[in-house]
C-alpha cells in the first residue's frame, strides 16, 4: 500500500465551482440550496449560514453553522 501523495494537484486548475448562471451562488452553493431540508440563510456573496440536510447515508439530520 502506498503512501497520499498530493503533489501535483493546484485546485486553481479546476473550475469545478462555477457561478454559471451569475446570481453570486457558485455550484457547490446551488446545490447545498437545492437539496436543504430546512434551507439556510443566504448572505452577501451567496454566505450560507444555518439550513439542515438529510444525509442519504444515514438518513439523520445534519445542521451547517
Amino acid at each position: 500500500m502506498a503512501r497520499e501523495s498530493r503533489t501535483g494537484y493546484e485546485p486553481d486548475t479546476f473550475h469545478l465551482w462555477t457561478d454559471a448562471d451569475h446570481d453570486g451562488c457558485d455550484t457547490r452553493k446551488e446545490v447545498l440550496l437545492a437539496e436543504a431540508a430546512k434551507k439556510p440563510r443566504q448572505g452577501k456573496s451567496c454566505r450560507l449560514t444555518g439550513g439542515i440536510w438529510r444525509s442519504s447515508y444515514d438518513n439523520r439530520p445534519h445542521a451547517r453553522h
